[in-house]
C-alpha cells in the first residue's frame, strides 16, 4: 500500500486521493476471486495500471501466471517494480496495446481468464478481452451497479467476437457497503481474425 501511495504521488497511477480509496480499489480487486475455478491457469488483465486487479488477484492466487497488459510505460515501469518488489514468480508485464497483443501468436488465445476493470465500456473492451481469450475461458469485466444497460449496448459486439453472457456477479464491498458487479462473459468461438481492429478504432467505432 505505501509503494503504491508513494508512486501515485508522482505519476498519477490512480485517481485515489487517499489511503482509504485506494484500499476500495484493492477490495474491489478481490470480488474476482471466487469465479476462478482452476487451480493453475493464465490470466491477463488488460489496462493494469496500478495492479488492479491483476496484480492483486496475483499475489492472491501465486498458482495463476498472470500477464499484466499496460499501454503506459511509466504504469509499466511501476508494475515491474512491484513485481520484483513483492518477488511474484508468477507475473509478467507487457506494455503494448491490447489490439496489438491479441493479434500476436502468442498471445491470441492463450488465456483462461481475461480481467478489466476501470477502462472502458462493455462494447469496447470485449474487444480488447475476447481475442485473448481460448475458446471455454472467462472475461470478467469489472463494473459497477448500472452494468445492465451496458451489456445490453453489448450484444452486437458479443455476437461478432464470439462471446457470451453467463452471468452478472454482483458484491458488496466490506466496511463501505457499496455495490459492485462483474459481468461474466464466456468465450463459446474462435474471433474472426479481423479483430481486434487496429489501435483506437474499438474506442472510437465499438461494434
Amino acid at each position: 500500500m505505501d509503494i503504491l501511495w508513494e508512486w501515485n504521488k508522482k505519476i498519477n497511477l490512480t485517481s485515489a486521493s487517499n489511503k482509504g480509496e485506494l484500499i476500495k480499489h484493492f477490495l474491489d480487486s478481490l470480488g474476482g476471486i471466487n469465479l476462478i475455478k482452476v487451480e493453475k491457469g493464465k490470466l491477463a488483465d488488460v489496462g493494469s495500471g496500478a495492479g488492479f486487479p491483476g496484480m492483486v488477484l496475483a499475489v492472491c492466487l501465486p498458482n495463476i501466471n498472470v500477464t499484466l497488459i499496460e499501454s503506459v510505460h511509466k504504469k509499466g515501469r511501476f508494475l515491474e517494480f512491484l513485481k520484483k518488489e513483492l518477488a511474484l514468480k508468477n507475473v509478467s508485464v507487457k506494455v503494448e496495446r491490447a489490439e496489438d497483443l491479441g493479434k500476436e501468436p502468442d498471445y491470441r488465445e492463450k488465456f483462461d481468464y481475461v480481467t478489466i476493470r476501470a477502462v472502458s465500456r462493455l462494447n469496447v473492451i470485449v474487444e480488447y478481452a475476447l481475442p485473448l481469450l481460448k475458446i471455454g475461458g472467462f472475461f470478467f469485466a469489472y463494473k459497477g451497479p448500472k452494468v445492465y444497460q451496458e451489456i445490453k449496448d453489448a450484444e452486437n459486439a458479443l455476437r461478432a467476437l464470439g462471446g457470451m453472457m453467463v452471468e452478472v456477479y454482483e458484491y458488496k464491498l466490506p466496511y463501505t457497503g457499496e455495490w459492485r458487479s462483474i459481468a461474466v462473459i464466456e468465450k463459446l468461438r474462435a474471433c474472426p481474425d479481423k479483430y481486434p481492429r487496429r489501435t483506437g478504432i474499438p474506442q472510437k467505432r465499438p461494434l
